[in-house]
């Protein structure tokens, strides 16, 4: 084929870190791989660095690399020791000239400051070696070298266990190799994910889930459909849309536009068949998904006076055998109403002693934590409706956020403070006295003013994270329990994420390159692959955890 000249000293780069990757687009070809590329057959590899790579500066699609004849007939460069032969290997690379000194992007490859024009082989080893430091690669994904590392007959790498070839010292030894492969890498084959090492985590940018329709204002709230295709997003421009995320195109699936309500707060319920949807009115709506129908309601009869139903916590939306499904408003004086999901009839009232701040459903939908102003945790059995426990948050005066892990074993409290204490679920619960009373004809179960010698138990957290300094608004659990992701609106790029058997911070990312912005939600997909991070920008990031072979 014919290789093109380029003037003006312009040569193809690749991005690699996430300020450069504004848009998202070159990761999203590795969203399905785990973090593996796709190669153009019949195109130079410098040609495809410069296709695959979208930067926050756009590049022109004139600006090739530059081309030099010294070498008519050039030979296919040569495998390096230990390293097996590329399976294709385009001659005309040796050709390619790049002037490394040309951009500010392609200065970093340099292996010395007077380093300035390179042929194709060199700039290739330049760049693998940088995307190897950025991205290193698990261990049980490097290849085994030495006397010991055994080959098949048929002439297949010993990689390929899809083949029936057999080994040089016997079947017996085939079978041993497969069964120690498959122990290396059964967190890929089973149902379960395989333990998450602590330290650094593995984490590519695609293409942003709303890439399609971004928001016009701040994104306040994102949630996941429970079969992982679809991602709902919520904002103050009064809309919902539905995304299907798929790290490469992610469609706009539908919009729906509530025309008196900017969204304070969304949430997937019954089985993600309905979307609620509340913001700083005296009503809610709640979305059909399936007959595509808009329903109003009222606020909560039993609760008078309530203006705003902008706080509220809904069962999860896998929840969906549950005829009895309640949705828990925050509402004034520590009252929590409760609304029936079936009826859209309020059903009862729970009073805390202090004010209501924050609420979480458990996985089953049968109990309701609610945090209080008084730093109080409170436990409720919405069967009977009564409280069961009460347990003083350590050390937090202010709560702002409380969420409850996926498989129930831990909770988490955040404060204005920053501070983010982690507790063990049923390790120190206690019941409470508990009185009733009559409100409006139905039962109100109110928890009696207890001191911590009466029944209300000191709260010990595993562990106090104080990565962050402003307030915490935003806590979510990925679906294994392995990672907590916090994070903080009131400052820019305040989030991290907390290795929860070790209950330490993960080092490596996020980075300060991150564009993060100011974090207003954030929300795991079912199976843990995808991050998506929703921020004043009305942009929804999308991140790839490459330790989940599951989306």
């Amino acid at each position: 084929g014919v290789v093109k000249k380029a003037t003006g000293g312009s040569s193809p780069s690749i991005s690699v870190s996430d300020e450069e990757h504004e848009d998202g687009e070159a990761g999203g070809r590795e969203a399905q791989g785990g973090g593996k590329g796709s190669s153009k057959k019949g195109v130079p590899r410098a040609e495809r660095s410069s296709s695959s790579s979208s930067g926050g500066e756009e590049e022109s699609e004139d600006e090739v690399p530059t081309t030099s004849g010294a070498h008519a007939h050039p030979q296919p460069p040569k495998p390096q020791p230990g390293r097996r032969a590329p399976v294709w290997a385009d001659p005309a690379d040796a050709e390619v000239a790049v002037n490394l000194a040309s951009k500010a992007r392609l200065r970093k490859l340099r292996a010395s400051h007077d380093q300035q024009e390179v042929d194709g082989s060199v700039y290739e080893s330049a760049l693998r070696k940088q995307h190897s430091a950025l991205n290193p690669r698990t261990s049980w994904a490097r290849l085994e070298e030495g006397p010991g590392r055994r080959r098949r007959r048929s002439g297949v790498d010993g990689d390929d266990l899809g083949g029936s070839s057999t080994s040089e010292d016997g079947g017996d030894d085939n079978e041993e190799d497969v069964a120690a492969f498959m122990g290396r890498v059964g967190g890929l084959t089973s149902n379960r994910s395989a333990k998450l090492p602590p330290g650094k985590i593995e984490a590519t940018r695609v293409k942003d889930a709303n890439h399609a329709a971004r928001s016009n204002a701040v994104v306040q709230s994102i949630g996941w459909h429970p079969s992982g295709q679809l991602l709902l997003t919520a904002g103050l421009d009064k809309k919902l849309r539905m995304f299907q995320v798929d790290g490469l195109h992610n469609p706009l699936v539908q919009a729906v536009h509530l025309a008196d309500c900017p969204v304070q707060q969304a949430a997937w319920a019954s089985g993600g068949s309905q979307i609620i949807a509340a913001g700083r009115r005296p009503h809610f709506y709640v979305y059909n998904v399936e007959q595509g129908k808009v329903e109003r309601v009222q606020g909560p009869s039993g609760c008078p006076g309530l203006k705003s139903l902008e706080s509220f916590a809904a069962p999860p939306a896998s929840c969906s055998g549950n005829s009895n499904s309640t949705v828990a408003f925050l509402g004034d004086q520590g009252y929590v109403p409760l609304v029936s999901l079936a009826s859209r009839q309020w059903v009862a009232n729970l009073k805390m002693n202090g004010s209501a701040r924050c609420a979480a459903y458990t996985p089953d939908g049968n109990e309701l934590l609610t945090l209080g102003g008084d730093g109080v945790v409170y436990t409720w059995d919405l069967r009977t409706r009564r409280c069961l426990s009460q347990i003083s948050d350590h050390g937090n005066v202010s709560p702002s956020s409380l969420t409850v892990s996926e498989d129930g074993r831990f909770f988490a409290t955040g404060s204005e403070a920053g501070v983010v204490n982690v507790y063990r679920r049923g390790a120190e619960a206690a019941s409470a006295g508990l009185e009733s009373s009559m409100t409006m004809g139905r039962a109100v179960h109110k928890p009696k003013p207890l001191g911590l010698g009466d029944g209300m138990v000191m709260g010990k957290p595993l562990k106090e994270i104080m990565n962050l300094t402003t307030k915490t608004d935003t806590l979510a659990f990925s679906p294994d329990s392995q990672v907590l992701a916090i994070a903080s609106r009131m400052k820019k790029d305040a989030m991290r994420l907390v290795h929860m058997p070790t209950l330490t911070v993960f080092s490596n990312w996020p980075t300060s390159r991150s564009p993060l912005h100011y974090v207003h939600s954030l929300a795991f997909s079912p199976g843990g692959g995808f991050l998506a991070v929703g921020n004043a920008r009305g942009r929804v990031l999308l991140y790839r955890l490459h330790h989940y072979s599951k989306i």
